[in-house]
């Protein structure tokens, strides 16, 4: 992507690529095998509970990386290692805080629940401390460039994870309550072997401090994820609530056929940022070309992808997903179209993050987000699983506008303003893009 580049420089890029790809790759196999051992195992209804729940701990997820994995990617990659480890348990103590927050607010949520989606979140509640502490361990290692010890931690969780199933699949009792715990709990295994091989001590007592120091960042990464990241999940909820639990099934039945696509778009995610940072410092037509390659590459492999799968015979996918590749197949078009459609702005997103872009990021967020929830759900109420998938492909598609315009025109600012081969971003945010 640069016009010159050392040798060395492209093997060490390379190999964070490598294990950015690797480490995306098991956690997306992770969650993939969990949604084939329920999806085989449960009704389509109890499957649609999944579906929300799993939701739910996305949001919770992307909320706890806002809150403790991007504050100390951004501001303490540089440090030595002492100071380093003594932040990032500061980090993950703050992860498993706030995990217990989230975790006491799904049980409350529960007891308004019917008995059986009541279990399944009680499950996740009870694990979910320890699935936000493995997350932030991942960043944290990848933020010090450790991306061998955020892979074992996974391999722990992912062979803990396949034990489990096997298990519950063997003995033939607990059903989707069974599944979740045997995720979560595999996850919290994960967490305390990745916290003692990493020398992280969690330091929950340091919560508050860490929000003090770093609220300039963490309520704006958090705003910035519910207004962007949550869009699809309050999407998924809308629909629930519009079109029936049946109807979430199918779309997440769909998603888990696109899973591999989502692992390219994280792997890949690893190393576009820094590499959009570096060309910051170079001509404006270079940082362009690049964030339109990036895009292109995601949307050709979407198509490609998408052609695969409607070539697989379906007794091979009802083999695999049973009567969620059924309901799943009939959608699997349209979400492969909404998917590439958010390939299509990755290239906009990552170069405003390079720039440092915040305020013009966020007013594109503002302008996208209403468009994919709307899609969603008034797909749902013209056309049930079928409608609400079309509309969040065309949503998605015209969500692409926004971005790219607040692209344009912030580089089109950032050259005016500064010589065209030193378009200099934000220093903190640059540091914490190329430690990601």
């Amino acid at each position: 992507m640069l016009k010159s580049v050392s040798i060395g420089g492209l093997a060490s890029t390379g190999r964070r690529l490598g294990w950015g790809v690797a480490d995306q790759g098991l956690v997306s196999l992770i969650n993939f095998e969990i949604g084939v051992a329920v999806a085989r195992s449960v009704a389509p209804r109890e499957f649609g509970v999944f579906a929300l729940l799993f939701a739910a701990y996305l949001v919770a997820s992307g909320l706890n990386r806002a809150f403790s994995c991007e504050p100390l990617a951004i501001r303490f990659s540089g440090s030595d290692v002492e100071r380093w480890q003594e932040q990032a348990s500061a980090a993950v103590g703050t992860a498993l805080a706030f995990g217990v927050v989230a975790g006491l607010t799904f049980a409350i949520a529960a007891l308004f629940l019917p008995p059986g989606a009541a279990s399944a979140w009680w499950a996740l509640a009870l694990g979910l401390p320890g699935l936000l502490v493995q997350d932030c361990c991942r960043y944290a290692f990848f933020s010090s460039r450790r991306g061998g010890s955020a892979f074992a931690g996974d391999v722990i969780w992912a062979a803990g994870v396949t034990v489990a199933i096997v298990s519950v699949a063997w003995f033939g009792r607990g059903g989707l309550v069974a599944y979740v715990a045997s995720w979560s709990g595999a996850g919290t295994v994960a967490a305390v072997f990745s916290s003692w091989w990493g020398g992280l001590r969690p330091r929950p007592w340091r919560a508050p401090s860490w929000f003090r120091e770093h609220a300039d960042l963490v309520w704006r990464y958090a705003f910035e994820f519910l207004a962007g990241g949550g869009a699809i999940q309050l999407a998924f909820y809308g629909v629930g609530a519009t079109a029936g639990l049946a109807a979430v099934g199918a779309l997440r039945a769909a998603q888990l056929v696109l899973g591999p696509l989502q692992v390219v778009l994280a792997g890949m995610g690893v190393v576009s940022l820094p590499e959009a940072a570096r060309l910051t410092r170079d001509s404006r037509s270079s940082l362009r070309i690049a964030m339109s390659g990036l895009s292109g590459f995601f949307v050709a492999a979407s198509a490609v992808w998408l052609a695969a799968i409607l070539c697989v015979p379906d007794e091979w996918g009802r083999g695999l997903l049973k009567s969620g590749w059924t309901s799943g197949r009939a959608v699997v078009v349209p979400m492969g179209l909404a998917l590439a459609g958010i390939g299509a702005a990755h290239g906009a997103i990552t170069g405003l993050r390079a720039l440092a872009a915040a305020r013009s990021s966020l007013k594109a967020r503002l302008l996208a987000t209403p468009l994919i929830i709307c899609g969603g759900v008034g797909g749902a109420l013209v056309g049930q699983e079928q409608g609400a998938a079309i509309g969040l492909a065309i949503a998605s598609w015209v969500a692409v506008i926004p971005w790219w315009a607040a692209f344009e025109t912030e580089l089109g600012s950032r050259t005016r303003t500064a010589p065209d081969r030193d378009m200099h971003p934000e220093p903190s945010l640059l540091r914490g893009n190329v430690a990601v």
